[in-house]
């Protein structure tokens, strides 16, 4: 008998099967596998090993038959939306002067700059968003946001302005900063480098949220208006040229 069983087994061989064959769908192809699974399994098992498998198998085969559905990016994006419970967004409020020059704090160019956080317009003074870390970076001034309202995350980091190979990063100064009650300055920073590289010769500043930002919340960045940056020594010249004329 245990010789008999051995031959049996010998001769027992799956089949090389094209599951796709003649099915129409996926759930098509599930049936399909399954019939012939259990059809070459068969002849192979007894028959208490059958009453076993079905016991097992039977229960899963109406999930198999279940459609399985891939989410595509749309809809990802839509449960990204949908799942923020807060749209917030940066501000810059105060003024910032039309031309500064380098290696200057720019609240001594006269600029008296600040970043609120607002949601509908209003300051958001309490919560975990109010005290966010935001960090300041330097755009370039080629950056259109002026005729477009829809503009995203990635517009802005691709409009970071890059530093000349020659020269080191494009502000100094503290550019990371936590906020207090929904507000912060900046203006402590100075530029390092003009802008004429820019293609417009102007830089803007831009600030975005870094660190602390709750789960659920989103916040948009902000950007400034655009401004000339030129070199320090062009005002020391000027200074030059006064004294001079005073003691004429």
């Amino acid at each position: 008998m245990a010789s008999q069983q051995l031959h049996e087994q010998d001769r027992f061989e799956f089949r090389e099967t094209c599951w796709c064959k003649g099915a129409s769908n996926l759930e098509e192809v599930k049936r399909v596998w399954m019939q012939e699974f259990m059809a070459q399994l068969k002849p192979s098992i007894g028959e208490e090993v059958e009453n076993a498998l079905n016991r097992v198998l039977l229960p899963y085969l109406p999930l198999l038959q279940k459609p399985i559905l891939l989410p595509n990016s749309s809809s990802l994006l839509h449960q990204a939306e949908s799942s923020a419970s807060r749209s917030l967004e940066l501000q810059f409020t105060g003024n910032i002067p039309d031309t500064m020059l380098t290696m200057d704090k720019i609240e001594d160019e006269g600029a008296s700059l600040e970043v609120e956080l607002l949601e509908s317009g209003k300051r958001v003074e309490i919560g975990p968003e109010s005290s966010m870390k935001i960090k300041i970076d330097v755009l370039d001034g080629d950056f259109d946001i002026e005729d477009r309202d829809d503009w995203t995350e990635e517009d802005y980091t691709n409009n970071i302005a890059r530093p000349r190979k020659t020269k080191g990063a494009l502000l100094k100064g503290k550019c990371e900063i936590v906020m207090s009650r929904g507000v912060a300055s900046v203006s402590h920073i100075a530029f390092t480098d003009n802008s004429k590289s820019m293609r417009n010769g102007t830089f803007r500043l831009g600030v975005k949220v870094v660190k602390g930002l709750p789960p659920g919340v989103v916040v948009k960045a902000a950007v400034s208006e655009s401004f000339v940056v030129k070199e320090r020594r062009l005002k020391s010249k000027c200074w030059f040229f006064y004294d001079v004329t005073c003691k004429l």
